[in-house]
């Protein structure tokens, strides 16, 4: 009984990374692989006082996965798109013009440098405390 917890665990946090491409995209999917961890960490800590089976966890976790995606979906739907720009702000003077073309590409810096972070945080090997 105790291996197979430990097993499933271990199953869990492989599914987490085929998740970690994803979870940009679904913005809650972090909330709902915790809460995931969490319910087999308690059901490996009370599996002597009262026994879920193995259906009913399947279960739990499939509908907490469920949930979290399909909120994670009506959230990023009801965010509102950008919208063009209206001709009062087309016809803005030169200055204007290169003022904000300056702020957006510091934004722009600032996203792609963010961007290089995660990457790197993802793809290089943690290194051991001693």
């Amino acid at each position: 009984m105790y291996t197979s917890n430990v097993f499933a665990i271990l199953g869990l946090r492989s599914l987490y990374f085929v998740f970690a491409k994803v979870i940009d995209t679904f913005i809650y999917l972090k909330f709902g692989l915790a809460v995931i961890l969490t319910y087999v960490g308690g059901k490996m800590l009370l599996a002597d006082l009262s026994p879920i089976p193995t259906a009913l966890s399947l279960g739990i976790i499939a509908v907490i996965l469920a949930t979290t995606i399909i909120a994670s979906v009506i959230k990023t739907r009801q965010r509102k798109p950008q919208r063009r720009p209206s001709q009062e702000q087309r016809s803005a003077s030169p200055a204007e013009n290169r003022e904000q073309k300056e702020v957006s590409d510091r934004h722009l810096l600032l996203y792609n440098e963010e961007q290089r972070e995660r990457k790197e945080c993802r793809s290089s090997p943690k290194e051991s405390t001693r």
